[in-house]
């Protein structure tokens, strides 16, 4: 965790916005570090917050080929 806090503290300087690290739990990303930005005004996340708008695959799968007859060319 070390390391995270390290590389959030980086982009919290550079860009003065929350930072948040999660994890994968099933479909769900779960916040498990927040470093808040200096603004007045921020939306902020706790630990334990769920965001369940993350797509449930990590990584797109390629388009599968079609399958039936080959088509004329």
């Amino acid at each position: 965790m070390a390391v995270a806090t390290s590389t959030m503290a980086q982009l919290v300087e550079q860009i003065d916005e929350t930072v948040n690290f999660g994890a994968r739990v099933g479909v769900d990303l779960v916040i498990v570090h927040v470093l808040e930005s200096s603004q007045p005004i921020r939306m902020g996340a706790a630990v334990g917050d769920k965001d369940r708008s993350v797509p449930a695959s990590p990584v797109p799968r390629p388009p599968q080929p079609r399958r039936g007859p080959p088509t004329e060319q």
